[in-house]
């Protein structure tokens, strides 16, 4: 069985240094990949996720990410995006960008 992988980039971009940043990925409920990475001390920072077909059937028709960074002060800096996972087919997907601005953090996610 020959398995596509696509990667999810987050381009995060904070008012704050933050010094870890850590996700879930959730879909009806469950958690299917969480993880952690020490961030660059910087107001932006990424993250990368492999989705392979698999997992895409799993998260499909609808996922849900959410981030929270730490700074260097301690406070927790958090955000979710909610977006379509066309996982039912092995088809090439196009690119799509989506924003989320709040306050104190704003997530890009990118997917193709």
């Amino acid at each position: 069985m020959n398995q596509k992988s696509n990667v999810l980039s987050l381009h995060l971009k904070q008012l704050k240094s933050v010094v870890l940043c850590t996700f879930q990925l959730l879909s009806k409920g469950v958690v299917f990949r969480a993880g952690s990475q020490s961030a660059a001390a910087s107001t932006q920072n990424s993250l990368s996720i492999t989705v392979d077909s698999i997992l895409a059937q799993k998260l499909a028709p609808n996922a849900r990410i959410v981030v929270w960074c730490v700074t260097n002060s301690g406070e927790i800096l958090a955000d979710s995006l909610d977006f379509t996972v066309n996982g039912a087919f092995a088809n090439e997907v196009t690119v799509v960008s989506i924003k989320i601005k709040s306050k104190d953090l704003c997530l890009w996610l990118l997917r193709g």
